[in-house]
C-alpha cells in the first residue's frame, strides 16, 4: 500500500491575517502616501483655499452681511473676519474685526505665489484683501499656489469668478487675456 504525500493548504486563519497585513499596509501606504507627494499637496492646498472662499461667499448671503477675507502672503496663511465687532451673544458691538474663519495655512512645502485681482498687477507680498459683500460677490481674482523647489512645473491657479460662488483649480499659471468682439461670436 502506497500512502499519498499530503500537501498542506493555507488555514483560514491564516489567509485571514494574511488578508488583515496587506489591507492595512495598503492603508497606510495610499492614506498617508498623498500628503508625501508634493503633486498632492499644491493641490490640497488649492482646494482648501477655493473651498474656504466659497463657505464664506455663502455664509455672507445667508446672513446678509459683509466678510473681509485676506490673504497673508508674508505668513502664507489665508482667512476671513467680519468687519464688526461682536459680542458673546453674537450681537453687533460697533466697527471692529471678528474672526469668522480661523487662519490657514498653505501645506508643509507649498506656498501662495501671488494674488491677481481683475485688472490688477499680480501682489507677492503682504495682505492682500477681498470684500464679501452681503449677496456673496467677490472681486474675481486668480491665486497662484506652486511648489517653491519646482515653480515652473508645479503650479496651480485657483480662479475665483465674481458673480458666482464657485471656484476652478487650472494646473499651470493662467495668463489673463482682453476680450475682443471675436470672442463673442
Amino acid at each position: 500500500m502506497q500512502r499519498r504525500r499530503q500537501t498542506r493548504g493555507f488555514t483560514l486563519i491564516e489567509m485571514l491575517v494574511t488578508i488583515t497585513i496587506i489591507g492595512l499596509s495598503m492603508s497606510v501606504f495610499f492614506g498617508m502616501g498623498s500628503n508625501l507627494l508634493p503633486q498632492s499637496r499644491l493641490k490640497a492646498t488649492a482646494t482648501a483655499i477655493g473651498d474656504s472662499m466659497v463657505k464664506m461667499r455663502t455664509h455672507a448671503l445667508f446672513s446678509k452681511q459683509a466678510v473681509a477675507f485676506y490673504y497673508d502672503l508674508d505668513t502664507e496663511t489665508w482667512g476671513a473676519n467680519y468687519p464688526f465687532e461682536f459680542d458673546e451673544e453674537g450681537r453687533m458691538l460697533g466697527p471692529g474685526t471678528t474672526e469668522a474663519i480661523s487662519p490657514a495655512e498653505v501645506k508643509q512645502g507649498m506656498v501662495i505665489d501671488s494674488v491677481v485681482l481683475l485688472g490688477g498687477d499680480p501682489r507677492d507680498d503682504g495682505i492682500v484683501h477681498v470684500d464679501i459683500s452681503p449677496l456673496g460677490r467677490v472681486s474675481p481674482h486668480d491665486v497662484v499656489v506652486l511648489n517653491p523647489e519646482f515653480p515652473e512645473f508645479e503650479v496651480f491657479t485657483v480662479r475665483f469668478p465674481g458673480l458666482i460662488n464657485t471656484y476652478e483649480v487650472h494646473y499651470g499659471r493662467i495668463e489673463n487675456q482682453e476680450l475682443t468682439d471675436a470672442d463673442f461670436r
